[in-house]
């Protein structure tokens, strides 16, 4: 081996002596015209390989600005459509048949239970036709639950029985529920549910509203403003759990570390105001916006 190195040296050096003989064997002009070929050629190829990084890093750069764009618009969207499902679920607590179930719960009186459920139907109906993204809606009371006779109702399971109702009744405000199997109605669809106290006149406690949300008609929403090349979508609450249901996007790719990704949030927001738009955060396989 160290033979086959020392003849490949000698072999090469040859070659150079060779190229440096045939050059000085040149006159002084065509010495010169070669060396500036040789300055023109060494000249066009950096700035050519120049031109080729600085057009790359620019397009990269102008994709990575219009993805966080289409992200942050798309955030926008999602947090919109949440915001007006809560805001219509009140034009369901201004109806003549709410006041009258309202009216009822606060005395305890049940006996017409099945008429007020007959009453609800239209107001159901007007808010489910509104929001096609609602799933079903389940009005709690003391006299009995209320809800779209279309829908089948699981008797089993009770919210007065759940830990959400205890956390609810104490903290008194709308909770959102990350994405789940439905245990209210029939099908046990994937929804997220809105949680809501009943606001009523006069005052009644122990009156909440149960909105739930389609999972899969949430993530088809985000896509909308998302090109189909544009990989995986996590929603992340602000404890970092996921909101949507892990691979419901289709994607088999590895679950990314969420917490990682909500520390690369809070990196991007120190002062925890939550509105600073997109962030990002890349463990090396996977970047996300």
């Amino acid at each position: 081996m160290k033979a086959f190195s020392l003849q490949w040296m000698y072999t090469f050096g040859k070659e150079v002596a060779s190229m440096f003989n045939l050059l000085y064997r040149l006159s002084f002009g065509t010495r010169i015209w070669v060396f500036f070929v040789l300055l023109i050629a060494v000249s066009i190829l950096a700035t050519g390989w120049m031109s080729y990084h600085i057009a790359a890093d620019k397009l990269q750069e102008n994709a990575l600005k219009l993805s966080q764009d289409t992200v942050n618009k798309s955030g926008q969207v999602f947090d919109e459509k949440l915001q007006k499902i809560a805001v219509s679920t009140m034009s369901l607590m201004m109806s003549d048949s709410f006041v009258n179930v309202t009216k009822a719960s606060i005395a305890r009186d049940d006996s017409r239970y099945f008429t007020y459920l007959a009453e609800m139907q239209s107001t159901f109906s007007q808010l489910l036709f509104n929001e096609r993204i609602i799933q079903g809606i389940l009005l709690v009371t003391p006299i009995g639950d209320f809800y779209p006779t279309n829908i089948a109702r699981l008797r089993e399971y009770s919210f007065y029985d759940t830990p959400l109702y205890q956390e609810i009744k104490k903290d008194r405000r709308a909770i959102w529920l990350e994405g789940h199997a439905d245990r209210y109605f029939s099908g046990q669809d994937r929804v997220i549910t809105l949680v809501m106290e009943a606001v009523t006149n006069p005052s009644s406690r122990d009156m909440y509203i149960l909105l739930n949300i389609k999972e899969k008609e949430l993530l088809s929403l985000l896509r909308q403003n998302l090109s189909a090349s544009s990989g995986r979508i996590v929603v992340l609450n602000a404890s970092g759990q996921s909101v949507l249901m892990p691979g419901l996007s289709g994607d088999t790719a590895e679950e990314p570390d969420y917490g990682d990704l909500l520390a690369a949030r809070q990196r991007s927001d120190p002062e925890g105001n939550m509105d600073t738009g997109h962030f990002e955060s890349d463990n090396g396989s996977s970047r996300y916006l």
